[in-house]
């Protein structure tokens, strides 16, 4: 989702030749595949929002939402008390401590497959070069021009004078950096349910908003669930999205915070690539 939209922009600039390189989707994603690396946006829906504890993240999404509607073809906010969210939102079982922030507008939920395809196809056809590979490696430019040559998996070879890195955690999988270069991992569990709901379930609730809840829960809830060190919950909820298989999933997972053993410093992996 980073390197579509790098790709995006850095092509706007006509005197920059931008070429994009990444695999496609695959068609079945298989553990014994022999797939090294997925993307994080092979999903149909995730979470978007202007409001975050983070004010970095609550201005990157204010700037980004704003942009939403340049890759489509061609605040309103609410505070709700108890009651006026068991009125508006019958299916969702808050406690009677819990208040709610409503957003009409300018929040919901995207489709990431498709943003990441739309991103692509501006870039392209801004001149961008798209390449459906995985890159193996970068041999570093040591000579007076500088020049990089990338090797990909099917045996391509690209030279470039500047090389952005949109890899995430994969970007220890093959050989991207210099040797000199070290980087630190934090592992983080991350569980999330899709939960399949009937065709008239999902008419049903069609129009159930996205919710990102922060609280002890209803008195209904399961007394397990998974809480912070100061027995909160934090979770994320989607509405009914059809998924391509033709059937439809509400989504539902949790926040980091949620960890109440969070990993050791000596399980921080310092890597030299």
């Amino acid at each position: 989702m980073i390197g579509s939209a790098v790709a995006r922009h850095a092509s706007l600039h006509r005197s920059l030749k931008v070429c994009l390189i990444g695999p496609e989707e695959p068609k079945k994603r298989l553990i014994l595949s022999g797939r090294e690396v997925f993307g994080a946006h092979y999903d149909e829906g995730r979470i978007t929002r202007q409001t975050d504890i983070d004010p970095v993240w609550a201005h990157l999404a204010h700037k980004s939402i704003e942009n939403y509607k340049h890759l489509e073809t061609e605040s309103e906010k609410m505070f709700l008390d108890n009651k006026s969210l068991k009125s508006m939102f019958p299916y969702f079982d808050f406690s009677k401590d819990d208040i709610g922030y409503y957003m009409p507008v300018n929040a919901g939920y995207l489709n990431p497959r498709k943003q990441v395809m739309a991103q692509i196809i501006v870039a392209s056809n801004q001149g961008c070069d798209v390449i459906r590979d995985v890159v193996t490696g970068i041999i570093t430019g040591n000579d007076e021009t500088q020049i990089h040559r990338i090797v990909t998996e099917k045996g391509k070879l690209i030279y470039a004078k500047k090389v952005l890195l949109a890899t995430g955690v994969f970007t220890e999988i093959h050989n991207l950096l210099p040797n000199h270069v070290r980087i630190k991992f934090k592992a983080i569990p991350k569980t999330v349910t899709l939960a399949q709901v009937s065709d008239d379930d999902a008419r049903r609730l069609k129009n159930m908003p996205t919710l990102l809840y922060f609280g002890k829960g209803g008195e209904n809830w399961f007394e397990d669930y998974p809480k912070d060190v100061n027995g909160n919950i934090h979770l994320y909820f989607l509405p009914p999205i059809k998924y391509p298989d033709g059937k439809y999933y509400i989504k539902l997972g949790h926040t980091d915070n949620n960890l109440k053993d969070p990993l050791k410093k000596s399980e921080i992996t310092e890597v030299a690539l």
